[in-house]
């Protein structure tokens, strides 16, 4: 069985509101995608002793990125998405697929779906004279309808 080295992935995004998928993971630094059952459990008075309910999934795709100076960079698609005036820029979903690093190699897991922007980091945050390459945070939320697969 193949394991994946660390930072290694494939993160592919609209590179635009309904734009074609496009592989931005050489400019991603960190992800994480955990996934969330909604799940609760409540009493209810002359009834059993207690009942659970379960819902849906939330997937939260939390991401950091290296600020690029492009508008065509994640950082810059982004960004320009989340500061945007226009509510069905900012409010628009993207077509996303995270998957293994080598995609086309049989046996290799993908998931795919439809997310939309929900938190933007700042990229101005900075250490005066450290010279680093800056890096800004985002959270993108699912709709919970991922489609796993296995090429």
């Amino acid at each position: 069985m193949a394991t994946v080295p660390n930072h290694q992935i494939v993160f592919k995004l609209d590179n635009g509101i309904g734009g074609s998928l496009t592989d931005y993971g050489g400019q991603i630094t960190e992800i994480d995608l955990p996934v969330e059952i909604m799940s609760a459990s409540h009493h209810t008075f002359a009834s059993r002793y207690q009942n659970a309910t379960v819902g849906g999934l939330k997937h939260t795709i939390k991401i950091k990125v290296r600020v690029e100076t492009t508008a065509t960079s994640l950082h810059g698609i982004l960004f320009m998405n989340a500061h945007s005036a226009t509510p069905a820029t900012y409010n628009g979903t993207y077509t996303f697929q995270v998957g293994t690093p080598d995609v086309t190699t049989t046996g290799s897991l993908t998931l795919t779906g439809e997310c939309k922007l929900t938190k933007a980091g700042s990229p101005y945050k900075a250490g005066a004279g450290k010279g680093e390459i800056q890096i800004c945070d985002y959270e993108l939320t699912t709709d919970g309808a991922l489609t796993p697969g296995v090429v």
